[in-house]
């Protein structure tokens, strides 16, 4: 037997099995089967992204004044959340096995959190001891639980709740309980917005961003949304990864938040992203990934189950890595943003207001959403801290702790735009091969941008560099690159009207607001 928060679990207890345990369980009760490479390979039905309009907040003494209340930050009484968590306890009762795994999150022992995963599938037990820290950690007090019951469906309404599933995180009971989804996804980002809401109040920066580390020891972050090249850039052969998607940064080193990786897979390639694809092997798990139906083989290009095909792995699948999860203060910082109107620079170097500024902007464009419902079309999107739907304190929190940072610290911020240029999407615009824009990102990190020659970029007020090693200058200047001089000025005009607008609901000083772009008259 297993117990939780006071709640003993009976029946058919499968608990801490290893990775391979899980897998033969996997297999033999039907939830995915062995693609080529080994790795378990599953589906995730209708969901095969994140829920927004389903993830709740127990709105409760500790929430109530803390929480940025909005239409991602939902509100749920704390009598529906005791409702459905019964419910939810009662229904894995009767299934045919029930799967623990005693596991932690956040590398830095002083902010590690115990995490009790309790699921009705194999696959996501499985899952997060890839996602999650794979150390047990007995600290009652400080001990969360999740329970993840996808067979189980919400009733919309009169469970307080908006449709047949529900993601809701409980901070005073340490609960989430997750239903009616298969995506294993929410169970990873659920621990994020935990960390998110927890950390702030420690002097600790929660980022969404992957962090790597050169043969220097000098440290850089990638900010990102999902698409924008997060995972694929921070995993340099040259680099050691220290993780690809979750960070914390505090006054005396940057630590990882996870275990493992979760990188998208669509048009997946040997050649341009070795490291995930060598990673991609015994033990993880590969979500809506279409395998050849005779050779098991996975068509990384065949989207026809969703964009959003997923790989997760442990990063004990990736030689070049941070052994202690953990490293210095960063010396780079890199905004990545996919720029569908062409008309952002490859690089751009940042002040710390224009840091500000555009870390709270947090533009890009929809690439493969990770979300349901956006849809295979690409759009422009604003998610503010470069990951809006997992932070739930208001904006400033974040922003004045990475301006704090930014100061003691000291670090370079760029802007990288891996996006169009020379046009826009659709309209003549090609987009930045990854060749182009990981010799960018190899000038930042060895520092060769810090001695280049620099010229503002009118408009955005950005300075750009005239030149970059392996990079030909002709591509650095976007208002260069367009055949149509005028319909690079319109389409420059759009995006900066678009970021004026998104910024207005900001709280900010003036030397911040007036580090945004500027719109002639």
């Amino acid at each position: 037997m297993a117990t939780e928060n006071n709640h003993t679990f009976s029946g058919n207890i499968h608990k801490n099995l290893s990775a391979a345990e899980l897998i033969n369980m996997a297999l033999i009760r039907g939830e995915g089967v062995l693609a080529a490479n080994q790795a378990l390979s599953v589906t995730t039905g209708p969901r095969t992204g994140r829920s927004p309009k389903d993830r709740f907040i127990v709105r409760d003494s500790v929430t109530d004044t803390t929480v940025d209340w909005n239409e991602i930050n939902q509100p749920l009484s704390p009598a529906f959340f005791t409702k459905l968590w019964d419910r939810a306890m009662a229904h894995i009762h009767t299934r045919d096995a029930i799967f623990i795994s005693d596991l932690s999150v956040a590398a830095d022992d002083t902010h590690t959190l115990p995490v009790k995963v309790v699921s009705e599938l194999a696959w996501h037990n499985l899952f997060t001891q890839d996602l999650f820290l794979r150390k047990a950690i007995n600290n009652p007090q400080r001990e969360w639980t999740i329970l993840s019951v996808p067979s189980l469906q919400t009733h919309g309404a009169s469970d307080g709740v908006n449709s047949d599933a529900a993601v809701i995180l409980n901070f005073s009971e340490r609960r989430i309980l997750i239903c009616g989804t298969y995506y294993a996804g929410e169970m990873k980002k659920a621990m994020f917005s935990v960390l998110n809401f927890m950390l702030p109040d420690h002097d600790v920066l929660p980022m969404h961003c992957a962090a790597n580390v050169g043969k220097d020891g000098e440290t850089a972050l990638f900010f990102g949304l999902s698409g924008t090249g997060k995972t694929t850039l921070s995993a340099d052969p040259e680099r050691f990864l220290i993780g690809d998607d979750e960070h914390g940064w505090s006054k005396d080193s940057v630590f990882n938040f996870e275990g493992g990786c979760y990188a998208k897979c669509i048009d997946l390639s040997k050649k341009n992203e070795p490291v995930i694809w060598d990673a991609i092997s015994y033990g993880a798990v590969l979500e809506n990934v279409v395998l050849d139906p005779k050779t098991k083989e996975p068509d990384y290009t065949d989207v026809s189950l969703t964009q959003n095909t997923r790989a997760a792995y442990p990063l004990e699948h990736i030689p070049l890595r941070m052994q202690q999860n953990f490293a210095d203060i960063p010396h780079a910082v890199i905004f990545l943003t996919c720029d569908l109107y062409g008309v952002l620079p490859p690089v751009a170097r940042l002040t710390q207001e224009q840091a500000a500024y555009y870390f709270l902007s947090g533009y890009t464009a929809l690439v493969g959403s990770t979300e349901v419902g956006q849809g295979s079309g690409i759009k422009p999107t604003f998610s503010t801290c470069f990951g809006a739907p997992f932070f739930p304190r208001p904006p400033r929190v974040y922003a004045e702790l990475l301006l704090k940072r930014l100061k003691e610290d000291g670090a370079e911020v760029y802007l990288v735009n891996t996006g169009w240029t020379g046009g826009a999407l659709g309209a003549g615009g090609q987009r930045f091969s990854i060749p182009t824009t990981r010799a960018i990102v190899r000038a930042i990190v060895n520092g060769d941008l810090k001695k280049a020659e620099y010229e503002t970029l009118a408009g955005f007020n950005f300075q750009i560099p005239k030149a970059v090693p392996d990079v030909d200058a002709a591509i650095l200047n976007p208002q260069r690159c367009w055949a149509d001089r005028a319909e690079h000025d319109r389409n420059a005009r759009l995006l900066m009207e678009q970021f004026i607008a998104n910024f207005k609901k900001f709280t900010v000083s003036d030397n911040i607001r007036n580090a945004g772009p500027e719109v002639s008259q």
